[in-house]
């Protein structure tokens, strides 16, 4: 396998001379004035003999000068310290060379603000170390860490006595923390605050409930896949009222924002409810792969994230599969992941899987799938257990978790995955029928149907997967289940002969094949290697599809249609007929009533039913939905259910002007669960007046969660101004809000227009993200408005 995937770069690391082994951690917080102080003693070993030590910390440190406790009693302080504010790095030179005898004990005093921000260390994930934690706090707090807690000192230890004063000693109480097995630093937590939790006599009108029975569930079916025992005798998730990520593994405490796992019990939404199983399920995961065993370096995220415990396979594949059968969610994954990561791999910006961003994800667990399909689940599941046996509390690389599967399975994986991983982009199969068979080429697939000789040079080892219906070969299938990342193209007839043998009671095409179908329709006609009128041809004959999953990515790309015509008004218009008349008799058959006891995959088929013929315009949808808003607003919080939610607050933001805006705010305000007010949120950026937008732009800036403003941007398709951008500038929100603002742009002079803004800007935060926006900036087709006005006149007839 090639050097970028298996050797870590080393251009950014710590020099190597002194290790940390050991972290004692004592750490004060008051939260009246939002600050914190602590004293971390951490116990090194020497491996070279060196006269410097060099760590991590946060800039907006302050860091009394360090004390190094060395053999025969003896009490060192630098001489000299310094400070890289670029990277972070804080420098300790004393005034003699240590030596491997000499292991010491460094002790730093710290005051308030990553690991890095949270304590002076080895912020690395190779540098694994233990860690005792004390947290100070004024009673009546909950304090909580990685491991459980253990009675605290009587009084506190030497160098820990500046914490315990400033306050009355009876208002202040320590909790002490058992020492962790060895650990990256990334993944350690500690949290202090007035938490409220499912034993105590709290009475919410949201629960954590599910995610705790998530966690119940899945904890004993990671120890079974790999065959190793949980590895810490507790695991708490704590809930933050605003959290930039979605949520964290750390060790012991995994830590995650509202609407990744709060629930309102009697107004469940379908869609929350599998995201806060699928989030949950993924960071449990966590606890073997990325915790137990760890990635030698950030370029190795992929051992991470996506050797098993990625949240679009293991996580949120496989094992929730176990666990909620009737969700059917290892096919749901064709739609959600696998389709994410070729779209996003189809960009003439991608890159190779090691950059962590949404490809990385998407793309990383796509490929893992392909090669558990391909090599049998179980004994893929076999050779990641025997890697992470190999590498307990310790760290490693891809490559050995190829060598593992190789080993349980005798296929060479290194060789087989190496263009997977290692290269840019993926293959489309192009078929070609002859008398006697048919001809497969393959060829380096770009959204935007440009192929430079330069750009084809890659031959993948590709899992063919044909199937046939009959023993002539004829109708045909490849890719079949849909498990490969690739592209098929077809010709049209061909397309439409699939389309048909698909749709029969009888037929061996599977829902995957029929969801792969469409997909493989779809992009290619974005391209320009297929017409759009063939796959639009293919969803109208698709029409009677009764499969949730399949209608999902009818959706799906019918929104990437009407995104990349979106300026044209009669061609929008004919698509919005078009997704009428295609989802409306669904609407009409399955109502608005929600049941517990109905099936899943009818839950499932009416929300995304009810949303199209909305958005489409279909006056009964419409008024349907208006009529249950208003019944909302008056107190009748049943009117409209959960699944519900986004489409009916999005109906009323369009269609109700100031009244309809001026009730979203109120909901806004004082909403009832996480849901409710993400809802709101992106019904307030889908207004259409530009008085009220502003307004919406107000918010943002001024009294807006940063976890929110995603889903402000989400409903908004408008540019952001520099308020936005320094406010965001160091966490992962504005790359996010990069995607949602600009990927809805569909003529050459947008993409003009944008580059011209950012000319001047510092894009580094999001270079990426930009570059993926401005690559998704389409090409319009010139049959698509014929076939849609063809199609009008003809089923107008009917």
């Amino acid at each position: 396998m090639s050097d970028t995937v298996t050797q870590p770069s080393y251009a950014y690391r710590l020099p190597t001379d002194v290790r940390p082994k050991h972290y004692d951690l004592t750490v004060r917080t008051d939260l009246e004035n939002e600050t914190f102080e602590g004293v971390v003693e951490i116990d090194l070993e020497v491996v070279r003999p060196t006269a410097s030590i060099v760590l991590y910390a946060a800039v907006n440190f302050g860091l009394t000068p360090v004390s190094l406790a060395i053999p025969a009693g003896l009490k060192l302080a630098p001489v000299e310290t310094s400070y890289d504010e670029s990277t972070e790095r804080i420098r300790y030179t004393f005034p003699r060379v240590l030596s491997k005898e000499h292991l010491g004990t460094g002790h730093l005093l710290f005051e308030p603000t990553k690991a890095r921000r949270a304590l002076p260390c080895w912020d690395e994930p190779l540098l694994k170390a233990t860690f005792a934690v004390t947290l100070v706090s004024r009673a009546g707090l909950v304090s909580l860490s990685s491991m459980p807690a253990i009675a605290a000192p009587a009084t506190p230890k030497q160098g820990d006595e500046a914490l315990y004063t400033g306050v009355e000693a009876k208002e202040l109480v320590a909790t002490k923390f058992v020492t962790t097995p060895l650990m990256s630093t990334y993944l350690l937590a500690y949290a202090n605050g007035p938490f409220a939790h499912l034993e105590s006599s709290y009475k919410s009108p949201l629960s954590g409930k599910f995610a705790l029975d998530v966690t119940a569930k899945a904890l004993p079916l990671y120890e079974q896949v790999f065959d190793v025992e949980s590895p810490l005798p507790k695991l708490d998730t704590l809930v933050a009222s605003d959290f930039d990520a979605g949520a964290m593994e750390n060790w012991g405490l995994i830590t995650g924002r509202t609407n990744a796992y709060l629930l309102d019990p009697n107004n469940p939404d379908m869609r929350e409810k599998k995201h806060v199983a699928s989030g949950q399920s993924h960071e449990v995961a966590h606890m073997w792969f990325g915790n137990i065993t760890t990635m030698v370096w950030w370029d190795n995220l992929y051992m991470k994230e996506d050797s098993l415990v990625n949240f679009g396979w293991m996580g949120e594949s496989l094992i929730l599969d176990k666990i909620f059968l009737e969700w059917k969610v290892d096919s749901e994954f064709i739609n959600d992941i696998l389709n994410e990561a070729l779209a996003l791999d189809a960009k003439p910006s991608s890159h190779p899987i090691e950059i962590f961003d949404s490809l990385w994800y998407a793309k990383a667990a796509s490929v893992l799938c392909m090669l558990s399909k391909h090599v049998g689940e179980d004994r893929f599941l076999h050779g990641a257990s025997i890697s992470l046996k190999k590498h307990l509390y310790a760290n490693s690389v891809s490559r050995d978790l190829w060598e593992a599967i190789g080993e349980a399975t005798g296929i060479d994986i290194p060789v087989l995955m190496d263009n997977w991983v290692s290269k840019i982009g993926f293959p489309v199969l192009t078929v070609t029928e002859t008398e006697v068979g048919i001809r497969v080429r393959q060829d380096r697939f770009l959204e935007d149907g440009v192929v430079k000789p330069e750009d084809n040079q890659t031959i993948w080892t590709v899992p063919f997967g044909l199937l046939t219906t009959s023993e002539d070969g004829k109708p045909f299938k490849l890719n079949a289940n849909t498990y490969g990342v690739f592209r098929v193209l077809y010709t049209p007839e061909r397309l439409a002969t699939i389309a048909a043998e698909s749709e029969k009671s009888d037929s061996l095409f599977s829902v995957n094949d029929r969801m792969g179908l469409v997909h493989d329709a779809m992009a290619p006609s974005k391209s320009g290697l297929l017409k759009l009128s063939a796959a639009l041809n293919l969803l109208y004959i698709l029409r009677e599809e009764e499969e949730f999953l399949v209608w999902s990515g009818i959706s799906s790309n019918l929104e990437i249609v009407l995104s990349t015509w979106w300026e044209n008004e009669h061609i929008v218009g004919l698509l919005d007929t078009f997704r009428k008349q295609l989802f409306a008799p669904i609407v009409k058959k399955l109502g608005y009533k929600y049941s517990e006891s109905e099936r899943a995959d009818i839950t499932q088929l009416r929300t995304p039913s009810i949303t199209q013929a909305a958005r489409g315009g279909d006056s009964v949808v419409v008024k349907e939905l208006q009529d249950r808003f208003a019944k909302y607003i008056a107190g009748d919080k049943s009117a409209i259910p959960a699944d519900l939610l986004n489409v009916a607050f999005r109906t009323a933001g369009i269609q109700g002007g100031a009244e309809g805006y001026e009730a979203m705010v109120k909901i806004y305000d004082n909403p009832d669960t996480p849901s409710v007010k993400t809802s709101a949120v992106r019904a307030l950026g889908a207004t259409p007046d530009p008085e009220l937008l502003e307004k919406t732009f107000d918010t943002i800036l001024t009294r807006s969660r940063n976890q929110d403003v995603m889903y402000f941007f989400d409903g908004l398709n408008q540019n952001f101004g520099s308020e936005v951008s320094s406010r965001f500038e160091a966490t992962f929100t504005l790359k996010y809000l990069v995607q949602v603002t600009y990927t809805g742009f569909s003529s050459e002079k947008d993409r003009e227009q944008i580059e011209v803004f950012f000319e001047v800007k510092d894009t580094s935060p999001y270079d990426q993200a930009l570059a993926q926006a401005l690559d998704g900036i389409e090409r319009s087709t010139s049959d698509t408005q014929e076939w849609l006005e063809n199609w009008k006149l003809t089923s107008s007839k009917h």
